[in-house]
C-alpha cells in the first residue's frame, strides 16, 4: 500500500508543474497515493539551457511536449522533437540540452536490475 493511500482526490491532483526552469520532480510516493512511479518535468530555455542527472535505481521515462532538445545518455547522443519518447536504463548518466527551448515529462519507477539495452 502506498505511503498515502488516504489522500482524497485533491490531493492527487498536482497544478503548475511548468511554472519553473530546469528538472523538477512533481509526484513521488512520499507525496502522492503513487506507489512506485515518479513524475516530472525537465523545461529548458535560453536562461536554462541544460540539466544532467543520473537515473540511480529508477528506470525513467522522457516524452517531449514541445521544443527540440538533445539528450546524452551514458555519452551517446539522440535528439528529440514534439511527441518523441525515450527509455532510459537505471544506472545512466543523463544530459538534456537545448539551443532554444524545450519541455520534457519525466516519468519513473524503482527496478531491482538494470535492462540490457543497447545503445
Amino acid at each position: 500500500m502506498s505511503k498515502n493511500a488516504d489522500v482524497g482526490i485533491e490531493g492527487m491532483v498536482f497544478r503548475k508543474t511548468h511554472q519553473h526552469t530546469g528538472r523538477r520532480i512533481s509526484v513521488t510516493p512520499e507525496n502522492s497515493s503513487m506507489q512506485h512511479l515518479a513524475y516530472g518535468r525537465i523545461i529548458l530555455n535560453a536562461s536554462n539551457p541544460a540539466e544532467s542527472f543520473t537515473t540511480g535505481d529508477r528506470e525513467t521515462g522522457l516524452v517531449c511536449l514541445a521544443g527540440q532538445a538533445t539528450l546524452t545518455v551514458d555519452g551517446q547522443d539522440a535528439t528529440l522533437g514534439q511527441y518523441d519518447s525515450i527509455y532510459i536504463p537505471r544506472d545512466s548518466s543523463v544530459k538534456v540540452s537545448t539551443s532554444s527551448s524545450a519541455d520534457r515529462a519525466e516519468f519513473s519507477a524503482e527496478v531491482d536490475r538494470r535492462c540490457r539495452c543497447r545503445w
